[in-house]
């Protein structure tokens, strides 16, 4: 999706406005599905990508903390 084109600009306005009108809580999850939209509008395939890399990451980020917690800070790296 191109940043100059109608559907990006109307998929934008909905999101800036329903962004501004949730409560603070809410804004993140606002914001993380209509990153999904974004990507799913252009091609499935890219959507299915930014799903998996999320997945990796926060697999890693969970494995890293566990780590950290249980012992030496430099074992982790």
């Amino acid at each position: 999706m191109l940043f100059n084109s109608l559907p990006f600009l109307f998929l934008f306005l909905i999101t800036y406005l329903i962004y501004w009108n949730v409560d603070v809580p809410a804004k993140k999850k606002v914001l993380f599905v209509s990153s999904i939209v974004f990507y799913g509008y252009s091609h499935i395939t890219f959507l299915i990508h930014f799903l998996l890399i999320i997945g990796i990451n926060y697999y890693l980020s969970v494995k890293l903390w566990e780590k950290k917690k249980k012992g030496n800070p430099q074992k982790v790296f």
